[in-house]
């Protein structure tokens, strides 16, 4: 019976730990708490922002596979015309191609300064740097739907 009596002691014990452990602990400092919901805010557009680029992301994969179906098809045919056209248009886009690929990296060097300012707890280092992504990420949207367009341009001299 004392077994059963320092089990079940050692249970609720247990319980009423785990219990205080859940607890949300009170946010002691306004400034903090502010300075979380802006981030929150912050991130929330920025989760916005991905959800395009990757629907953005996801047209363009599919334009370029039906423009891959198209060129072969009219390399079997031999129209030079067309051919030449479209050489034309993907110069541009190798260009466009480029300059997407260095704002990524610039923009993951970004992401990198933001780490270590929020490690060093530099606040308003880390809310700039999340305005300066989310800039970031929004040239990046404008590249692509750039992109997009010259593919459906490809599209139609197709």
């Amino acid at each position: 019976m004392k077994k059963l009596v320092s089990i079940m002691l050692a249970a609720v014990f247990m319980f009423s730990l785990s219990i205080a452990a859940m607890a949300a602990p009170a946010e002691k400092d306004p400034e903090l708490a502010a300075f979380k919901a802006e981030i929150q805010g912050l991130r929330e557009e920025l989760k916005g922002l991905r959800v395009e680029g990757k629907d953005l992301h996801t047209q363009i994969m599919s334009e370029r596979t039906d423009i891959k179906e198209r060129v072969k098809a009219i390399k079997e045919s031999g129209d030079e015309e067309k051919l030449q056209a479209v050489q034309e248009i993907r110069e541009e886009l190798k260009a466009l191609n480029e300059e997407l690929k260095s704002m990524r990296e610039e923009k993951k060097q970004v992401w990198q300064e933001l780490k270590s300012a929020r490690e060093a707890k530099d606040f308003e280092t880390v809310k700039t740097k999340f305005a300066e992504i989310i800039n970031m990420k929004s040239d990046i949207i404008e590249r692509m739907n750039e992109k997009l367009q010259m593919l459906e341009e490809i599209e139609s001299v197709l």
